[in-house]
């Protein structure tokens, strides 16, 4: 016997997955998204801040995402909107993974953004290699 080599072309190799590491970020703190933009660019992850679940939604509609990172106040007044926003974005987008953070964490807001599909949910303060975990855990980054 003997070994022989086979020519396959490229249109016939089996391609893997890509997994995108663009990551959808919602926050208020204008500032606080800008130093996530800088900490994450370093690690090579791309990311999308916006302040609003408005402005994400409509971001979601062109781009594609891994990730989205959003911050739930749970508060009467937004929490319903926050809830809505993330149901929103399960139904339209099934394979974006969503974490969440929370300054007013309670047992019923984290009940409910995990039934909304929610992959982590963090109280804050959180630091950013808890997200970096979350985020090789959820294999979106090395």
């Amino acid at each position: 016997m003997y070994n022989q080599q086979i020519a396959v072309e490229p249109h016939m190799r089996l391609q893997q997955p890509r997994i995108t590491n663009r990551i959808l970020v919602v926050r208020p703190e204008v500032e606080i998204l800008s130093a996530f933009k800088h900490v994450f660019a370093a690690e090579g992850m791309i990311l999308d801040t916006y302040n609003t679940c408005e402005q994400a939604l409509e971001m979601l509609k062109t781009n594609s995402y891994a990730v989205l990172i959003a911050e739930v106040d749970g508060i009467k007044n937004h929490g319903n909107t926050d809830f809505a926003f993330l149901s929103d974005v399960r139904k339209k987008h099934p394979t974006v993974k969503i974490i969440i953070l929370t300054s007013n964490g309670n047992a019923t807001v984290k009940k409910r953004v995990l039934e909304i599909g929610a992959s982590y949910y963090f109280e804050k303060p959180v630091f950013v290699v808890t997200i970096f975990a979350a985020l090789r855990e959820l294999r979106i980054m090395n």
